[in-house]
C-alpha cells in the first residue's frame, strides 16, 4: 500500500550526517519525452560512504510494465563482508513532495550487493499524463534514495589512521605506548557503544 505523499526538501548526492550515522541521497531525473526505460537502466552519480561507493540503479526489463529501482555497492572487496543498509526510495513530485515510499531495511553481503522493488511504479502512471503528481512543474521523474549505513563486517577501510590532515579525523586516540591514532567519532559511534556514549552523550569527550 502506498505511503500519503509527504513534503521533502531538493536533496544532492553529498553526504549528509544523520543521528552520528554516515548518510547519503542519489538521485535521477528523467525526462518523459526523451527519456525511456530499459532493461540496462541508468545508474545515478556515486556517493562514498566508509570507503564503499554507491549508485542508483533505475531500469525496466522488456515487457514488463514495473519500473525498478535499486540501491547498489560498488566497491568489491575481496572475502566474506557484510553491512546493514537502511533507504528509503521515493519520486519527488509537484512542490518537492515524496510519493510512491518505499523502505528497505537489509544486510548486504558479498553474495547480495544490491537491493530495492522490482515493482517500484508502473510506466504508464505517468508516461502519458502530464498532469500527473508523480511529476515535477517541468515535467520530469526524479527518483531518490537515501541510505543510511551500519554494523560494518570484513570491510576494508578507505582510512589512513597515520594521517592528521586528513578532513575526515576529528579526534586523536593515543596509546599507553605513546602511538597516536586519528579517526572519526561518528565511525567509532557506529562500531562501538561506548564510544557513541562518549562521543554524542553527555560527556567532557564530546567536545574535545
Amino acid at each position: 500500500e502506498n505511503s500519503p505523499p509527504r513534503k521533502k526538501t531538493k536533496e544532492d548526492d553529498s553526504m549528509k550526517p544523520k543521528h552520528g550515522s554516515p548518510s547519503a541521497v542519489l538521485r535521477l531525473e528523467f525526462d518523459i519525452e526523451d527519456d525511456g526505460f530499459d532493461a540496462e537502466g541508468r545508474f545515478s552519480s556515486e556517493a562514498e560512504l566508509n570507503g564503499t561507493k554507491w549508485k542508483l540503479w533505475v531500469k525496466q526489463e522488456e515487457c514488463s510494465p514495473f519500473v525498478e529501482v535499486y540501491l547498489l555497492r560498488r566497491t568489491c572487496d575481496p572475502g566474506l563482508w557484510s553491512i546493514d543498509v537502511s533507504a528509503e526510495f521515493r519520486i519527488v513530485g509537484r512542490g518537492g513532495v515524496a510519493h510512491r515510499v518505499q523502505k528497505l531495511n537489509e544486510t548486504f553481503h558479498n553474495g547480495q550487493a544490491r537491493g530495492g522493488c522490482d515493482k517500484f511504479i508502473r510506466s504508464n502512471e505517468f508516461t502519458y499524463n502530464e498532469d500527473s503528481e508523480l511529476l515535477t512543474d517541468d515535467f520530469k521523474l526524479v527518483i531518490e534514495v537515501e541510505f543510511s549505513l551500519s554494523n560494518f563486517v570484513g570491510i576494508s577501510s578507505a582510512f589512513d589512521f597515520t594521517d592528521p590532515a586528513d578532513p575526515r579525523h576529528n579526534v586523536s586516540l593515543v596509546f599507553d605506548t605513546d602511538e597516536k591514532i586519528h579517526a572519526s567519532k561518528q565511525i567509532l559511534a557506529i562500531h562501538s557503544p561506548v564510544f557513541n556514549v562518549m562521543f554524542f552523550g553527555d560527556f567532557a569527550e564530546k567536545n574535545k
